[in-house]
């Protein structure tokens, strides 16, 4: 396989100089003659994410064209040569089964994916290339021409990689040895979509419905290790227990609004996070957390609904008797009172290292808190940013050594997990469209990673 960089730099210098050539005979006005610059690599780019784009109205949209004087047809003339050599039939796909089953076998292998990546290089496949340079990334993240060639690759082989995902906005992918490793997306894009080989290897999944999940049911890919779910209000949603089935899942959040949870169906023994945006917890066993998440070390629970007592007594169960190894729980929203009220005075209290109730509203609560500071004492942290009433809350300042007060804005992502690079039209320099969808993971590891396997390290999905 050649060196794609300098192929797409011959490229984009035939778009300039067919750009020049339209200044020049005063077809095409820019603000300035800089421009053309800016002009070809955003067509470059645009071109790449969709051949069929038609150039004059494109041209027209762009804000540093002042005026153009050719019509569509005469404009796709112009371009005519570039076109070709950018257009070409998409690669014919390989694949190795055996290859692939090591990879699942062992997940965190960066040789075993290195050893499928050399397979699909000699085979044919681009994806191959993408595998060694995402691999030789691991090994040398500062290294810019390698970044470089690694968004070259990515935007040249954007449909092909993507699949029917292609075709759909919201669409947010991390990349890991050729594979997306996370992806967020609306569930229609992922249904069209799930069986195509860039998601064989997906362990993190961000997913929502405009009227429930129902239809993924069955269909969760099987090896994630991160879900999240959510539906609109009002929408349908599947048991929850239906929907994660067998997954031997660490961190999971369901943003339903107003969905039950029933505990005696639920078991994931590995759950390490949870988050339920539906707080409503059905059960009969009143022991039912610590059964169905023995793991479990964080908590997060959006109180928005007031129940009766007899409805949040399987819930309020976790304060009573929690999984052993819970010791971060964070409440949010404007009903925590029945939560605060019994957790000052329960064991749970005594084994939480993290108390977030950042976001909450503590109407009624700040006298109740203030009683128990020698209970709260013990806390590494005690969040209290952006909670209500504000005036209520400053007098926290010195309740408590660890105190988080104001605010934390701007806002984390809404789910535990790290949030995307949309993108930045502010300058020539910025990173487009196609490097927001197609984000390579080494782009994301800011604080390097200690594994001596080379891999990128995982997102954490956690609320902080």
């Amino acid at each position: 396989m050649g060196d794609y960089a300098d192929a797409d730099d011959e490229l984009i210098a035939e778009l300039v100089d067919v750009v020049d050539g339209m200044v020049a005979n005063d077809e095409l006005e820019l603000a300035s003659r800089r421009d053309n610059t800016t002009i070809a690599n955003r067509l470059f780019a645009e071109l790449r994410r969709d051949a069929g784009v038609a150039i004059a109205d494109w041209l027209v949209e762009q804000e540093v064209v002042v005026e153009l004087y050719l019509d569509g047809d005469e404009v796709a003339s112009r371009f005519a040569p570039v076109l070709a050599r950018l257009g070409g039939d998409e690669p014919t796909p390989r694949w190795n089964e055996e290859l692939a089953a090591r990879i699942e076998e062992a997940p965190d292998d960066a040789a075993a994916r290195v050893v499928f990546g050399d397979w699909l290089q000699e085979a044919g496949d681009p994806r191959g290339e993408l595998v060694q340079i995402q691999a030789r990334r691991a090994a040398s993240p500062s290294d810019a021409a390698l970044a470089q060639r690694e968004q070259t690759f990515l935007r040249r082989y954007h449909s092909y990689l993507l699949g029917p995902l292609a075709e759909h906005e919201g669409v947010r992918a991390t990349w890991r040895y050729g594979f997306i490793d996370e992806l967020e997306a609306v569930l229609p894009a992922f249904l069209e979509a799930r069986a195509h080989p860039s998601l064989r290897f997906l362990r993190r999944f961000v997913v929502s419905g405009r009227d429930g999940l129902d239809a993924l049911v069955g269909k969760v890919p099987p090896r994630l290790v991160a879900l999240e779910v959510s539906g609109a209000m009002g929408g349908a949603s599947p048991a929850l227990d239906e929907l994660v089935g067998d997954l031997a899942l660490e961190e999971l959040a369901s943003r339903f609004v107003n969905a039950l949870v029933d505990l005696d169906k639920l078991r994931l023994p590995r759950l390490r996070s949870l988050y339920l945006g539906a707080w409503a917890v059905i059960g009969r066993d009143p022991s039912g957390w610590r059964a169905a998440f023995p793991a479990l070390e964080r908590l997060s629970l959006q109180c928005d609904v007031a129940y009766s007592d007899a409805d949040l007594e399987p819930a309020l169960a976790v304060l009573a008797r929690p999984p052993a190894r819970l010791t971060a729980l964070h409440l949010t929203g404007g009903v925590v009172g029945p939560w605060v009220r019994r957790l000052v005075e329960s064991p749970l209290l005594t084994q939480l290292v993290e108390l977030d109730l950042s976001g909450a509203r503590l109407d009624g609560l700040t006298h109740l808190l203030e009683r128990h500071r020698a209970q709260l004492a013990h806390l590494a942290r005690l969040d209290l940013r952006d909670a209500h009433p504000p005036d209520a809350i400053r007098a926290f300042a010195g309740l408590h050594p660890h105190v988080l007060l104001g605010s934390r804005l701007p806002a984390p992502p809404t789910f535990p997990h790290e949030s995307y690079d949309e993108g930045d039209d502010d300058d020539d320099e910025a990173p487009d469209d196609d490097e927001a969808l197609l984000e390579p993971d080494d782009e994301r590891d800011r604080e390097g990673d200690d594994d001596d396997d080379g891999a990128p390290p995982e997102v954490r999905f956690d609320d902080d």
